[in-house]
């Protein structure tokens, strides 16, 4: 456990975690750090994630001050949300303009900097780089760690490829079939009797399949 934890913290202080030299993901945290801003010389940054308009107002100041334009769009890191769909356009035009200055250097965060704003990173990488979405995906886990833990981005992402023409190669052994949703029954619920002893609900295992 101390070991995963010292893991994680080296991970964390390692952000923001340069994908492209005009490209970078983080969490928040570090994304308002002002010596590596500096140190990186961050020219933009695009916020994914909602805060409270008092935090909203402090963030722009402070971006303001450092000389930095900032976007921030209000995303939810949620199953099924559509932020390729509600939000890319408008992220695309932001790093597209950015990218028209010279020696721009883009910081893409959200709360934690796993999930959104790496959704919207891995997206801009692969068009900017023109790179298939495996060896993008493939890629900025070498560089961020543990990224888009989020079952819908990750179909998102794989759905944006395709109209995009990036999917790559097929993996080798993969079938052309389409996945099929299979009902899976939940599990029994298991209900205190005494203090360290338990039993099924028949009620809830009575249907499960043998």
């Amino acid at each position: 456990m101390v070991q995963n934890e010292e893991l994680e913290f080296r991970i964390e202080k390692s952000l923001p975690a340069e994908i492209s030299p005009w490209l970078y993901i983080s969490d928040e945290s570090n994304s308002l750090d002002k010596e590596k801003l500096q140190k990186l010389e961050i020219t933009h940054v695009l916020s994914m994630n909602r805060v409270p308009n008092y935090r909203d107002r402090f963030i722009t100041d402070f971006y303001q001050t450092q000389g930095i334009v900032h976007l921030r769009i209000k995303a939810e890191d949620e199953e099924d949300y559509g932020l390729i769909e509600k939000h890319w356009a408008e992220c695309l035009d932001f790093i597209k303009l950015a990218r028209e200055k010279e020696r721009c250097k883009i910081v893409v965060n959200c709360l934690a900097g796993i999930n959104r704003s790496v959704l919207v990173s891995v997206a801009a990488y692969m068009i900017m780089e023109n790179k298939n979405v495996l060896d993008a995906v493939k890629h900025c886990i070498d560089k961020r760690g543990r990224i888009l833990s989020n079952k819908s981005f990750q179909k998102e992402l794989c759905m944006f490829s395709r109209e995009q023409g990036l999917l790559g190669e097929k993996p080798e052994g993969l079938s052309d079939e389409p996945i099929q949703n299979i009902d899976i029954p939940p599990p029994p619920i298991i209900r205190s009797v005494e203090p360290g002893r338990y039993r099924r609900d028949v009620s809830e295992t009575r249907n499960l399949p043998a």
